[in-house]
């Protein structure tokens, strides 16, 4: 599944609202993550898995593979920073994967 747009203004216009599946490697083990939000300097998921909060992770979707930390995490949402700012090209192709069948 994959739904996306983009959301505000100005810096904000940099941020994407999303639903689309995607995987936290994580110190604790894989968390399957639905996609929330995504900009090139975050992202916003959720999961039914225990994210851990202040950890290094790596959120894997399609082709892209970004390195990020677990900012905040409140109940089942967690906000990533990644360590790298992605292109508007990597973030492209991660929306793309399930329409070219690369999903997670």
């Amino acid at each position: 599944m994959s739904i996306h747009s983009k959301v505000g203004t100005g810096r904000t216009a940099d941020h994407r609202r999303v639903l689309i599946s995607g995987v936290l490697v994580t110190p604790a083990g894989d968390r399957r993550v639905m996609i929330r939000e995504i900009s090139p300097a975050g992202a916003l998921v959720t999961s039914r898995d225990k994210i851990p909060n202040g950890s290094d992770a790596v959120l894997k979707r399609g082709t892209l593979f970004a390195a990020a930390r677990v900012a905040t995490v409140n109940g089942d949402e967690a906000s990533l920073h990644f360590y790298r700012e992605l292109s508007d090209d990597e973030i492209e192709r991660a929306l793309m994967a399930t329409a070219l069948g690369g999903g997670q």
